[in-house]
């Protein structure tokens, strides 16, 4: 029923086979971190959260805002996708469950 790679426990192979973060990204992986808990029912951090972290730390260059956001946009995307798959899996578990 399940592909090796979306079957329960299984660790996906992007997470597996995932390069290690450049330093220069540190810094947003950690304000992305931070900035988790600030998720909204649609399970998105929101733009005034990212714009008022920046201000909390006092970052006033405009591409490091636009960057960290862009970033936490794509992140938040692929948080997304993700629980979607798990969604998904559930879903189709549910399904066989009741079948049996």
């Amino acid at each position: 029923m399940f592909s090796a790679e979306s079957a329960p426990g299984h660790l996906h192979n992007k997470i597996l086979n995932a390069p290690d973060l450049p330093e220069v990204l540190e810094p947003y992986w950690f304000a992305y971190g931070q900035l988790t808990g600030s998720r909204d029912f649609s399970d998105c951090v929101p733009v005034s959260e990212v714009l008022s972290w920046c201000q909390m730390f006092d970052i006033q260059n405009h591409d490091d805002r636009a960057f960290l956001l862009k970033f936490t946009t794509e992140l938040n995307a692929e948080l997304c996708d993700y629980k979607e798959v798990v969604r998904k899996r559930e879903e189709a578990l549910n399904k066989i469950k009741v079948g049996t």
